[in-house]
Parts: structure tokens; C-alpha cells; sequence
């Protein structure tokens, strides 16, 4: 495996691992390593196969999405977010087919499923998480092609991400996490996917209406005060009305503490300065909105216990 790492950056082409022969190179460096696992495996200690496995897998991961990658940038000449977005949607689809497909493949999944499917996956959830946030920097220019909210390499890719973490949460094999993270491992993504829509808005008025993609241009920006302001607003709808159908006082009290920061926000910075038709809209979006959760959506009954999962 080190001389495979050796060739292929003696060649000094470091962005494309696959050139000079590095295809073959790698695939039989993987299928030695993958024999020797098998063949060992009843002499190696535990721990030492435990974590041959893991690093095995890490490496593999680590080399696929590189690959894909490079070339998402060498066939779509134009904007980066597509080179971005493979490196995204990549490790996630790997993650998608292990935990799907993995019990299929006899050896070496079956055999060590507590090491693929426990223990594998968390760096891979981590690396993914810190992916999504740094890719908030990135306005979303999906050059050949127009911008569309949601509709967009970035946006689909942390989507994406989003749902097959929420899913793999929810499998019969849990995750091999603290007890105290695993109890609010479901609010991670929750919270990720609410500062993901709070980036789609801000790219959709960068695009749509010119606004430079910064925080000074957009915090100055009317239009994108307005528009998070409702956004914040049918969040908290959202959340309010599903704990009190679903008894879950837990996500009644989220969504009425962002209404709260909501309200600070609608007094303190929407209605700040002289009025335009988009703090006059905001204003009047968010009151109705604060009726209809009044309405619909009363605080659950405290005898009713119901947890996350």
C-alpha cells in the first residue's frame, strides 16, 4: 500500500491518483490488503485486525471520492461546486450501499458487521457534517447550468447528506456512540437543516435578485431579512404544530424559541430602520403566522412522555 502512495506522487501529478497506471496499482494494493485481512485473520490479535479493517475502509473511502472528485472537475468545465459536491455525495453514497448492501457481501462485512456498520461509518458522518458547513461559504454557482434553489449540485448533495445520516440513525444497529451524544444525535442534522435552508435563501436572493454573497451585503439586504424572517416563522409553525399532533413538548419548546429570536429579530433589525414594502410584509407574515400557531398548535399536556429517538 505504501509503495502504490509512493508511485503514484513520484509521477507528481497529485490531483488525480488514478494516472499512470493508478488504477490497477490501487486495485491491487486493495486486493492484497483485503487477502491478507482474510488470511490473518486468525492470527492477528483483535485489535489489530479491528483496526486494519477500519483504516482499510477509511483509506478506500478516502480514495474513491478523491477519484470522483477530479473527475467532476475535469468533465464539467465551469463553476466548482460540482468538484465540491463530489465530495460530498460520494462517501455519502458509499454509506448509502453499506448500510443497504452491506449485509450481502459475506466477508468481510458480515463477518466484522459490528466494525462496518458501527464503528466505520462515524468518521465518515463527521467529515460529512464539517463538509455541509464549510460549503455554506459557497454561493452555489452551478455554472454551465442556472441557479435553482434545492435544484443544484450543492443544495441536492447536503440534502442528501442530511437524509441518509437521519436514516442510518434509525437503523436496527445503532451507531456506536456515547449515550449522552446518541440521545441528541437527531438534532444535529435538524439543526444543520436549518441553517441549510437559511443558506438556500441567501443563495436564491444572490442570484436572483444580485445581492453579493456576503454576510455584510446580505445582513444589509431588506429582501433577505424578510425572507428569513417568514422562513423562521413557518419553521416554528412547522415544529409547534407537529409536537402538539405528536405530544413531544421537546420540539413544541424549540419552535417557540425560535419564535422568540423570531420576534427579537422582527423588532430589533427588520423594523430598525425606515420602512420599506419588505419590513411591512415581514411584519404582517410573521403576526398572522404567530396566530395560526396560536391556533393550531397549544402546548402539549405535560403527562404525555414522548422522547426523541
Amino acid at each position: 500500500m505504501v509503495a502504490v502512495v509512493w508511485f503514484c506522487f513520484e509521477k507528481q501529478n497529485y490531483n488525480h491518483l488514478f494516472h499512470h497506471f493508478g488504477l490497477p496499482a490501487w486495485a491491487i494494493a486493495f486486493a492484497i490488503q483485503y487477502y491478507l485481512l482474510y488470511s490473518l485473520k486468525n492470527i492477528w490479535h483483535l485489535k489489530l485486525n479491528f483496526w486494519y479493517h477500519l483504516i482499510t475502509f477509511w483509506l478506500l473511502v478516502f480514495i474513491i471520492t478523491w477519484e470522483a472528485a477530479w473527475c467532476a472537475n475535469f468533465l464539467i468545465k465551469g463553476s466548482k461546486a460540482w468538484m465540491v459536491s463530489a465530495w460530498g455525495i460520494t462517501p455519502v453514497f458509499i454509506l448509502a450501499a453499506l448500510f443497504m448492501y452491506g449485509k450481502k457481501i459475506k466477508w468481510p462485512i458480515v463477518k466484522y458487521v459490528n466494525i462496518y456498520t458501527e464503528y466505520a461509518p462515524l468518521p465518515v458522518i463527521l467529515l460529512l457534517f464539517m463538509w455541509s458547513i464549510d460549503t455554506f461559504a459557497y454561493s452555489g454557482n452551478a455554472s454551465p447550468l442556472p441557479y435553482i434553489p434545492i435544484a443544484n449540485p450543492l443544495d441536492l448533495t447536503q440534502l442528501f447528506i442530511l437524509l441518509v445520516i437521519i436514516w442510518a440513525a434509525r437503523q436496527a444497529t445503532p451507531l456506536k456512540l456515547p449515550p449522552f451524544f446518541y440521545k441528541y444525535y437527531m438534532w444535529l442534522p435538524g439543526s444543520t437543516a436549518f441553517i441549510w435552508l437559511n443558506i438556500v435563501i441567501a443563495r436564491t436572493i444572490h442570484h436572483w435578485a444580485g445581492i453579493p454573497y456576503s454576510i455584510k451585503s446580505l445582513n444589509d439586504s431588506t429582501l433577505f431579512q424578510a425572507a428569513i424572517s417568514i422562513l423562521w416563522g413557518l419553521s416554528s409553525l412547522v415544529l409547534m404544530v407537529i409536537a402538539s399532533r405528536s405530544h413531544i413538548r421537546k420540539i413544541w419548546f424549540c419552535g417557540a424559541t425560535l419564535l422568540c429570536f423570531e420576534v427579537i429579530k422582527l423588532f430589533f433589525i427588520d423594523l430598525s430602520g425606515k420602512g420599506t414594502i419588505f419590513r411591512i410584509v415581514s411584519f404582517l407574515a410573521v403576526g398572522i403566522l404567530m396566530l395560526i400557531i396560536g391556533f393550531f398548535s397549544p402546548l402539549p399536556p405535560a403527562d404525555i412522555k414522548k422522547e426523541l429517538p
